[in-house]
This record gives structure tokens, sequence and C-alpha cells, in this order.
């Protein structure tokens, strides 16, 4: 008989609107059987996400030992399962966004092996990405405020040692994207690749709103660029201010035409001076806000 880890084993799995629900039953039991081989300590926690598809009827069809956790509101997808890593008691946690993507049993364990050879944090990582999520991870991991061990990528699954979690807790920071956010932990962070083909069901704005979230609050990118295009303008500004008045000298134009321009560069010069100012004090001021609570439940179930 193979041997039973000891250790206690948190699955924490988000439900969110348009789920295959047949195929999240499917996949729940498997996995319950192939913990139940393998872990005397295991649970599992379900995030509602104010899903829409009869969820209820769902739940009570799950025939498993779990917590369900009732969000109030949609809420983004790491906020649904910071909701549960914080209901978790494990002494390793497993985060699932897509339950329906075709990753296996195996390759969960691989994760956990990695977790007990000293990686805090254990990302289950697609071979093959989408060409925007490999322009969008370039320029984060280019751009990356605290420079990173491994390079960061799209993660399909993430386990975590509480040591990790604690560690997260502690930096009391805003949480917009776990990968990222557990790769500048200053932990050991590293992958298990494979060859699933992942496609993540968030939508396209979600998507949007997610890359440009994680620019904004990971990196330097939004900030240089906005200083960048300030800076652009700030020229032509002056270059047009120049130019009025060279030809005020060199042309014959009409009256008032020189006075007129000179106050719209400069006045425009200034604007732009100011835009690039204001967004280096916004970004001092995101990095400093955000303590709150990032998410909204309003019951916990227990099975």
């Amino acid at each position: 008989m193979e041997y039973m880890q000891d250790n206690y084993l948190s699955v924490v799995i988000l439900l969110q609107h348009g789920m295959n629900q047949i195929q999240l039953l499917s996949k729940v039991r498997l996995m319950d059987e192939f913990l139940r081989n393998h872990f005397k300590h295991y649970e599992f926690i379900l995030v509602d996400n104010n899903s829409l598809d009869n969820m209820d009827e769902l739940i009570e069809k799950v025939d498993l030992k779990c917590s369900i956790v009732r969000l109030s509101r949609t809420h983004k997808p790491a906020q649904g399962m910071e909701a549960g890593i914080d209901c978790a008691i494990g002494d390793y946690i497993l985060e699932i966004e897509n339950i329906n993507c075709e990753f296996s049993v195996n390759e969960i364990w691989e994760m956990y092996i990695k977790c007990q050879g000293g990686s805090d944090f254990v990302c289950l990582t697609p071979r093959r990405q989408r060409k925007t999520s490999k322009i969008f991870y370039s320029i984060l991991n280019h751009f990356i405020k605290y420079e990173t061990v491994e390079r960061i990528r799209s993660a399909i699954a993430i386990m975590s040692s509480r040591r990790g979690q604690n560690k997260v807790s502690a930096m009391g920071n805003k949480i917009v994207n776990r990968n990222v956010t557990y790769a500048m932990s200053g932990l050991r962070c590293t992958h298990v690749y494979t060859d699933v083909v992942y496609h993540n069901r968030r939508g396209f704005f979600i998507n949007i709103s997610l890359m440009a979230d994680t620019l904004i609050y990971y990196t330097d990118f939004m900030v240089k660029f906005m200083v960048m295009i300030s800076m652009v303008f700030l020229t032509i500004s002056i270059g047009m201010g120049i130019y009025s008045i060279i030809s005020y000298f060199s042309e014959n134009i009409a009256d008032g035409w020189t006075s007129i321009i000179v106050f719209i560069s400069f006045g425009f010069s200034g604007i732009f001076a100011m835009l690039a100012i204001i967004s280096k004090y916004l970004d001092h001021i995101l990095k400093n806000t955000s303590d709150s609570k990032n998410y909204v439940f309003s019951e916990i179930i227990k099975k």
C-alpha cells in the first residue's frame, strides 16, 4: 500500500458562470478519489462567484465533504480565489481557477512533490501559450518593479505552502494577480510544465482589465508610457512655440497669429508637464493604498 501523506491539503476551486457542470462534477470526483488514496487529511473549498448556472442544484450533487463560500456579488478571479484561501486550513493549498481545464491528477502530485522539495509556490504552466499571452508576459517581465528569479508565466493551477501564504499576507499588499504576487514574495517559485492547451474563460473585457491592472500595479510600464507621451507632446508644443516666434520675424503672417500660437503652445506644454508629474504622484498613491478586504461573501456552508 502506498504511503499516505500526513500533510493537510486544501483544494480551492472557483465556480464561475458558464462552467460545464457535468465536467466539473466528474473532475471533482476524480480528484477526490485521487486525494483519498494519497492524503490522510484534505478538504475541498468551492467558491461560488455569484454564478447564475443553477449553482444550488450543482452543490446538492457534490457528494463529498466540502466548504462552499458564496460571494455576494461577482468578483474578479483573484478576489474570489482569495476568499477561498482565507477559509483554507491546509498545510498546502491548491488553487484551481478553471476546473474544466484538462490537466491530470498526476500533475497535481508532481506539484506537491516540488512543494515538498522546498518550493513555496509551484505553478502548473502550459508549454504552449497564445501570442497575446506571450506579448503580455514579455512586457510584464521586462518592466516589473522588482526582479524575480523565475520568469512569470500564465498558470492553470497553483500549489502553495502555508509558509508562502503567510508571507504573502504579511506583505500586506493588494493581490491583483496571484501569479505575480507569488513570484514577487521572495520565496522560491517554480513551474511544472504541461502539454495542455489552456484557454481561460474569463472573457475579453475581464482579460483586458486584468492585464491593465497587472501592468499598473506591478510594473512601471504605464507610468513610463504616460511620461513618454507627455514628453512627446511637451516637445511638440515647445517646437510649435519656437516655430511661431521664428515665423513672426521671417514670414509675412496675419496679425495676432504668433501670439495665439505661442500662448497655446506654452499653455499645452505646461499641461503635459503637469500630466507627467501627476502620473508619478498617482503611482506613489497606488503603492500605498488598498488595505481593505478584496471580497465580500454572503455565507459559508459546510457539508
